[in-house]
């Protein structure tokens, strides 16, 4: 029908959970938006979010996603965007 659609996934706060939705609406949506929870260092703290991230941007390979700075900063080689 040509409706364009996007699915924000954030606040991550369990990452399994978030690439487990990733991987089921690859090639569903338009657009994917994703996130870490931020200012809650008890959630935070225990996350390796590299290794989100290298995950998440596997998972969305060919598919048009935008990554919030506060999780592209958490890159490995210490990238910021």
């Amino acid at each position: 029908m040509g409706i364009y659609t996007w699915v924000s996934i954030e606040p991550v706060i369990e990452p399994l959970e978030a690439l487990v939705i990733i991987a089921s609406l690859v090639g569903k949506v338009d657009e994917f938006k994703i996130g870490k929870i931020n200012h809650f260092p008890k959630f935070e703290i225990n996350v390796d979010w590299a290794n989100f991230l290298e995950k998440a941007e596997k998972l969305l390979q060919g598919e048009k996603y935008m990554i919030k700075k506060s999780l592209l900063s958490m890159k490995k080689g210490g990238e910021d965007d």
